[in-house]
């Protein structure tokens, strides 16, 4: 059975609060928040930014790769102590009217990083963004499986980063 491996990111971001005036004093408008990013796919999917792995590359590397080409985005470092592998199986397309479509086994592996920048820019494959609180983005994902995902993430976060994502 043909194997496929790729890799990606869960990607967050802490927000820093807005200022307000009032009365010549600034006020604290909220408190910073931990929010992630998720892609709205062509296919009408939302789900984090992920892709293959190009010859002997590494999947820190090919995740490193595939957040600057959908996002834009710079990757700095993954966070140590999260790594994550989501195994899947697909049916490829048959080329030919006479091939019979191929099951293969799909392995994503799933890192943590954290972006200092919010300005994203799209790649071709995707028709939007969104930047989320834990809450609103576990909603939004649309596979069950980037919902456990993020769950893990929050979690990991919560235990090792302090910063609410609510």
């Amino acid at each position: 059975m043909p194997l496929e491996k790729s890799a990606g990111a869960v990607i967050f971001q802490i927000h820093e609060p807005l200022f307000a005036k009032r009365r010549n004093a600034r006020i604290r408008a909220r408190e910073p928040r931990r929010e992630f990013l998720l892609l709205h796919y062509e296919a009408g999917h939302w789900d984090f930014p992920k892709g293959h792995l190009e010859g002997n590359e590494l999947p820190e590397d090919a995740a490193r790769r595939e957040i600057r080409e959908e996002t834009g985005l710079q990757v700095a470092q993954f966070l140590p102590g999260f790594k994550r592998h989501m195994r899947y199986f697909l049916w490829a397309y048959a080329r030919e009217p006479h091939d019979k479509p191929r099951r293969s086994l799909k392995i994503v592996t799933f890192f943590l990083a954290q972006v200092p920048a919010r300005e994203v820019r799209l790649s071709f494959e995707h028709s939007g963004y969104a930047w989320l609180p834990y809450r609103d983005a576990v909603k939004l994902a649309t596979y069950p499986s980037a919902k456990e995902l993020l769950r893990r993430a929050e979690a990991f976060l919560r235990q090792h980063h302090g910063v609410d994502s609510r």
